[in-house]
């Protein structure tokens, strides 16, 4: 595999026609549930049957890549607005007969919450200075949001349901870490003390929300990989170069994909703060943000090939149509992750206003 994780790394449409690749694992359901006690691995036999079902997902990534196309992700966790309205509203209506409200939800739940998973997987950083808060806290809040999709935020303590979500986490990521490491980096976030044993005791019934589903695929892994084939075209023109003039290029180039590398992350780190995983596909994703960022940074060859590469997958995948139609859903696409990408920074900040009052 290429060094951004893509399954071909010059083949750039191979992120749309195939599906998304995400991070190559090799599963050992076993090995990974079968250490000692109070660990991300559990022991006794209830605990480990549970760890069993839950990497039902990863068994069958087993050596390879997932593609998302053929993921539980794609068939089960991707929604329409109007969708993700009607199950939330009827989810809080079976809990206790109230209205929902998405605009008090995003600032008053799910925002705040990712807020707290990500400063929870930071603090366990400054201890385990190995260890990848990033993936880690990214997949924690996507389980998050998918269990407050089936399951009321009224019925269930939030931080529990947070704990359970970095737990998970990071089984499906195969970060071998202790559960008391979890509830101490946790310390001082919540009002009331979560116990291991309670996080233990919600397990079940927060697989069971999740249908066991907890593999997730990441439009930073499809990023890394568009990045790279943007890299590899720009290359070819060191060709002509020598000397200073290379020289010149090289540190241009450096520059620039670095540029493009931190804002195009920031920007998904604002996505996370809203329901872009249920609305669009980690490529998707990767694709509008790189386009919106490359804008002030990048050669207009970048902004070139992302298109070309929407009419090719289009194409690919038999729906194709006239360019004037295709450009016309790749600016819609466009817009509408930049509108959420702005609605994330402005969840973000309010967030922070929050804490600091």
């Amino acid at each position: 595999c290429g060094p951004f994780g893509g399954a071909n790394s010059s083949g750039f449409a191979v992120y749309w026609r195939a599906g998304e690749n995400s991070y190559g694992r090799v599963y050992s359901p076993i090995r990974r549930y079968s250490a000692s006690k109070g660990s991300a691995c559990t022991t006794t036999a209830n605990q480990f049957a549970i760890s069993v079902l839950s990497s039902a997902e990863s068994v069958r990534c087993s050596n390879k890549m997932a593609l998302f196309a053929t993921s539980t992700q794609r068939k089960n966790w991707m929604f329409t607005k109007e969708e993700l309205y009607e199950m939330r509203a009827t989810t809080l209506q079976r809990a206790d007969g109230s209205t929902f409200n998405p605009v008090w939800f995003a600032e008053r739940v799910a925002a705040p919450a990712e807020r707290r998973i990500r400063d929870i997987c930071t603090n366990i950083k400054l201890v385990l200075k190995e260890w990848d808060d990033k993936v880690v806290g990214i997949t924690a809040c996507v389980l998050m949001k998918r269990f407050f999709l089936r399951e009321s935020f009224k019925a269930h303590s939030t931080e529990l349901i947070l704990l359970s979500s970095i737990y998970t986490a990071c089984k499906a990521e195969e970060y071998r870490l202790d559960l008391p490491q979890i509830i101490r980096a946790a310390t001082g976030a919540f009002e009331s003390e979560i116990s291991a044993r309670e996080v233990l005791e919600a397990e079940l019934h927060f697989l069971s929300a999740l249908s066991f589903q907890i593999f997730v695929h990441h439009p930073q892994t499809a990023m890394r990989g568009m990045i790279y084939r943007y890299q590899q075209e720009r290359e070819k023109e060191a060709g002509r170069l020598s000397g200073t003039q290379l020289g010149a290029f090289e540190k241009e180039l450096s520059n620039e994909l670095r540029k493009l590398f931190q804002r195009a992350n920031k920007m998904l780190d604002m996505l996370l703060y809203t329901d872009a995983t249920f609305l669009y596909t980690p490529s998707q994703q990767a694709l509008g943000v790189l386009y919106a960022v490359s804008q002030k940074i990048a050669k207009k060859k970048l902004a070139e090939m992302l298109v070309t590469e929407w009419k090719t997958a289009r194409a690919a995948a038999g729906e194709e149509s006239n360019d004037t139609v295709m450009e016309a859903e790749f600016e819609a696409l466009v817009g509408g992750i930049k509108a959420l990408a702005e609605e994330g920074t402005r969840l973000s900040g309010l967030v922070e206003s929050r804490m600091r009052g």
